[in-house]
């Protein structure tokens, strides 16, 4: 518990009319709690009951009001977490009786503050994935391009071959051969070109990840 200053609270609070088939009426409520004076006030707030204004003295961590100070409502009530993050409490009188619960401002501070770091994280996490994926295609391609780099030099060796055996007296006219060995040459280069595209764009879209991953971090 606070030994010392004022710490404001804000959250809900419920209102029903004694009685059989009463419905709850849902609202707001604001505290202010004064550990120096040991007291709170507060005010819960409903479209349809209007406000209820309550006082309570603090003895340890709970809370206590009369009737008598508080317009015929009587609460008791109590501060809950480590260093009183929460407030709760019920009350009852003039024919009612409800609950309210309430966090303290830094506490609501601090759990939006939880809340878009985990979203902060979750957006860069999806941006992640994004960049690996696209690593991942890059780097495929890359290999493909490699395979079909491997596949053009084979055809290529095969063309000089058959050009080889057109001075041999092979199958195959030279004008065919040297043709067939221009056009292997040129698929491999430009297969080769490729391959070297795919691996930069794999290298790029892998640096784009780690970036990813450490701006994640850094959020954290």
């Amino acid at each position: 518990m606070p030994k010392a200053g004022i710490v404001g609270y804000t959250g809900d609070a419920t209102h029903r009319t004694l009685g059989l088939g009463n419905s709850i009426e849902f609202g707001s409520s604001v505290f202010t709690a004064d550990f120096v004076t040991k007291s709170v006030k507060g005010n819960l707030a409903f479209s349809k009951a209007g406000n209820i204004a309550l006082s309570a003295d603090i003895k340890g961590n709970q809370i206590s009001g009369t009737a008598a100070n508080n317009g015929g409502y009587a609460t008791e009530g109590g501060f809950y977490g480590g260093d009183a993050q929460y407030l709760g409490g019920v009350y009852e009188g003039n024919g009612v009786q409800g609950t309210y619960g309430a966090k303290s401002d830094d506490q609501i501070a601090a759990d939006q503050a939880a809340v878009d770091a985990q979203s902060a994280v979750d957006v860069a996490q999806a941006a992640i994935a994004i960049e690996q994926a696209k690593a991942d295609a890059a780097k495929a391609a890359a290999e493909k391009a490699q395979v079909d780099v491997t596949k053009a030099l084979v055809a290529l060796e095969k063309a000089k071959e058959n050009l080889a055996n057109v001075g041999e007296g092979g199958d195959g006219g030279l004008e065919a051969a040297l043709e067939a060995a221009r056009l292997a040459q040129v698929a491999a280069e430009n297969l080769a070109e490729k391959a070297s595209v795919a691996q930069k764009t794999a290298e790029a879209a892998t640096l784009a990840a780690q970036n990813a991953q450490q701006s994640a971090e850094d959020d954290l």
